[in-house]
């Protein structure tokens, strides 16, 4: 999936791709499924695009990322799932050397 990412006034875009993003034993309908990929598209570009003036992103490639656990306890919204993960990652990523 690619994460297409705004232009930041007087910045250089950001381009993330995002090859496979797992999440195991949820048991999320199709449908469901695409509401969490669209909320973690929207979120990680948020992240990323807000971060873009404060943080060098240049040159910054992570070949495979595994992000903190998310806990979730059965009624959260995929669009809720989708938001979560996605800041998980990016926590993952600000870290990443």
């Amino acid at each position: 999936m690619r994460v297409p990412t705004r232009r930041a006034s007087a910045s250089t875009p950001v381009t993330l791709h995002v090859e496979r993003l797992v999440l195991e034993g949820l048991g999320l309908t199709r449908a469901q499924a695409g509401l969490v990929q669209r909320a973690f598209e929207r979120e990680l570009t948020r992240l990323v695009t807000h971060a873009e003036r404060g943080g060098d992103w240049r040159g910054t490639r992570v070949p495979a990322v595994t992000a903190t656990a998310v806990h979730i306890d059965g009624t959260a919204r995929p669009t809720q799932l989708g938001r979560d993960v996605a800041r998980s990652v990016y926590s993952t990523l600000r870290k990443s050397p």
